[in-house]
C-alpha cells in the first residue's frame, strides 16, 4: 500500500468513527464554567488549553466559515474564542456531555504530553522571542495530534508501534511506518487539514529537514521551538536511563548552537515546564510513571484486550515486504522525467527507503558546498524528527567519514569502531556514508545512522542502500540534464 493510500484510509475511518477526543473531566469543567453567567472568555481559556479536543474544535470553527469572515488563519484560543463567542462554545460543549465514553487507556497519557509539549514549546519561544508564544503553544499542542488519533481510533495498531519502539533498537517513526505504512505526523497532518487548522500547525507537525545555524526568521524560529518542545518532551518522560541520556546528549547536538543552549538550560527549561504543568496532570492522576513508554506500552494492550469484541475489528496491517514497500526505488525512477517532478521529492522518499531498510533512525542527503572543501546536510528522511546540521570537511585528517568520501569509497561503521572526533558530541551507534560520485567526481553524500543499536550492516543490506545511493546520483544527474535543455 502506498503511503498516501494508507493515509486516507485511515483519515476516512478517522472521519467516519469520531472527531478529536476529549477527556471527560476537561469537559465537565468546561460545562460547568459556561454554566455560570458571569464566566468570561479569559475564565474558559486555559481549559481549553489542557485539552487536544477542546482545542481542535474551538479553532476549527473559528476559521470555519461562519465565524472567520477575514480569510486570516486564526491560530489562538483566546483569539478563537472571542471571536465564536461563549454562546457558541457552550452550544459545543453541551452535546459532549452525553457522548462522553470510556477512553483507551492509552489516550490520558498523550493527552498530558500534549499539554507538556505546547507548555514547553511557549517556554522556548520566549527563549526565542518569538513575537506570538500563544501560537508556539497551540502548536506544541497538536504536534502530538496523529499519535493522539491513533491511540484512540487504532489501538491494536498503537500497542503494536509502542511494542517495536520500546527497547530502543528503532525510533518509533520507523516502527509507526512499518505498522501503518504512514507515520504519526501523517496522519496529524491529514487530519489537520481535513479540520481546517491553522497552516502554522500543520507545518510544524514535521520537522523541517535542518535547523541552520540561525534562525532569522518567525517561522523559523517557531519551527525550531515546536520541534525543540516535542524532543525535550519525548526524552525527559517517554524514557529513563541510558535512552535518555542519548536522546538529551542528541536534542544538545541539534539544538544547542541555532538556539544558543547549553546542556542545563535544557535541563531548566524542563524543570520549570514540568513544575508549571504539575498541577494539570495531578487532577488527571498522571504520574510521572505513566508516561513512562513501558506504561504506555501496558496501557495499549489493556486496551486491545478490551476491544477485541469490537463489530468492526481493525484490518491487519500490512507488512512492509520487499515487493510492497510505500516508496520502492523503481517507482521513485520511474517519476524523474514526469512533468512537475522535483528532486527534492524523490531524494526524500529515498531516504525514506533507506531508513526503513536498516532499519534506521536518521537518514541524510549531503551537498557539496560551493567552494568544494566540505559536504553539507540538506535534504533528510521526513521519518527522522530533526536532523543533525552535519558537515563533513574534505580533509583526511578530519576523521575516516571525510577519507573515506575522499577515496570515494563506501564507509559503514559501528560500536567500537566509531571515531568519536566525526562528532562535536555523542557518536551514534551505527553509522554509514556512501559517496555520491558523477563523472568521477564527488556531488555529495548519502548518510544514515542508528542511535543505539550498533548491529553492523549486512552485505544484503548494504546493498540495496548502495543501490538507493546510486538512484540518487541518477536524479542529481537527470536534474542537470533538465537544467541544461531548459536553458
Amino acid at each position: 500500500m502506498k503511503r498516501e493510500d494508507a493515509v486516507e484510509a485511515r483519515l476516512g475511518r478517522i472521519l467516519k468513527r469520531g472527531d478529536v477526543p476529549t477527556l471527560g473531566e476537561h469537559v465537565r469543567e468546561l460545562a460547568a464554567r459556561l454554566a455560570n453567567p458571569e464566566t468570561t472568555v479569559r475564565d474558559v481559556g486555559p481549559i481549553l488549553r489542557k485539552d487536544v479536543g477542546l482545542a481542535a474544535r474551538v479553532i476549527r470553527a473559528a476559521n470555519s466559515a461562519q465565524f472567520n469572515r477575514s480569510g486570516r488563519p486564526i491560530s489562538s484560543l483566546s483569539h478563537g474564542v472571542a471571536l465564536i463567542g461563549l454562546e457558541a462554545l457552550r452550544d459545543m460543549t453541551v452535546p459532549l456531555l452525553t457522548r462522553l465514553e470510556n477512553q483507551p487507556a492509552a489516550v490520558r497519557p498523550v493527552v498530558g504530553l500534549a499539554m507538556l509539549t505546547a507548555a514547553q514549546a511557549r517556554s522556548a519561544a520566549l527563549h526565542l522571542r518569538l513575537s506570538r508564544d500563544e501560537d508556539a503553544y497551540l502548536c506544541g499542542l497538536f504536534r502530538g495530534l496523529g499519535e493522539l488519533l491513533t491511540a484512540h481510533f487504532f489501538p491494536q495498531d498503537y500497542a503494536r508501534i509502542l511494542s517495536e519502539g520500546k527497547d530502543g533498537r528503532i525510533s518509533e517513526a520507523v516502527a509507526a511506518l512499518r505498522t501503518m505504512q504512514c507515520s504519526f505526523e501523517d496522519l496529524g497532518q491529514a487530519a489537520a487539514r481535513a479540520w481546517n487548522l491553522p497552516p502554522a500547525v500543520i507545518a510544524t507537525m514535521h520537522s523541517e529537514p535542518l535547523l541552520g545555524p540561525a534562525l532569522r526568521s518567525e517561522s523559523d524560529r517557531l519551527q525550531a521551538a515546536v520541534s525543540f518542545a516535542h524532543e525535550v518532551i519525548g526524552a525527559v518522560h517517554r524514557v529513563s536511563g541510558s535512552p535518555q541520556r542519548d536522546r538529551l546528549a542528541r536534542i544538545l547536538r541539534i539544538f544547542g548552537k541555532p538556539m544558543g543552549l547549553r546542556a542545563e538550560d535544557i535541563q531548566s527549561m524542563a524543570q520549570e515546564v514540568a513544575g508549571q504543568t504539575s498541577p494539570s496532570l495531578v487532577n488527571l492522576a498522571l504520574t510521572p510513571e505513566a508516561l513512562l513508554m513501558e506504561t504506555q506500552l501496558t496501557a495499549a494492550l489493556s486496551d486491545v484486550e478490551r476491544t477485541r469484541e469490537r463489530a468492526e475489528p481493525e484490518p491487519e496491517p500490512e507488512p512492509l515486504t520487499r515487493s510492497a514497500q510505500p516508496q520502492p526505488l523503481d517507482q521513485i525512477e520511474a517519476r524523474i522525467y514526469r512533468p512537475g517532478w522535483q528532486i527534492e521529492n524523490g531524494i526524500v522518499e529515498t531516504l525514506d527507503l533507506i531508513c526503513q531498510e536498516g532499519p534506521f533512525d536518521q537518514a541524510l542527503f549531503l551537498l557539496l558546498s560551493a567552494d568544494h572543501n566540505e559536504l553539507i546536510a540538506r535534504l533528510s528522511s521526513s521519518l527522522a524528527p530533526n536532523t543533525n546540521a552535519i558537515r563533513i570537511p574534505l580533509v583526511r585528517s578530519q576523521g575516516q567519514a571525510a577519507a573515506a568520501v575522499l577515496a570515494r569509497r563506501d564507509l559503514f561503521a559501528h560500536g567500537g569502531s566509531l571515531p568519536t572526533r566525526d562528532w562535536p558530541g555523542s557518536p551514534p551507534a551505527c553509522f554509514g556514508v556512501l559517496p555520491v560520485v558523477i563523472d568521477r567526481i564527488v556531488a555529495g553524500a548519502v548518510y544514515f545512522e542508528r542511535w543505539r543499536d550498533p548491529t553492523p550492516v549486512s552485505p544484503p543490506v548494504a546493498g540495496r542502500l548502495a543501490a538507493a545511493r546510486d538512484l540518487v546520483g541518477r536524479m542529481i544527474a537527470a536534474q542537470r540534464s533538465l537544467s541544461h535543455t531548459s536553458a
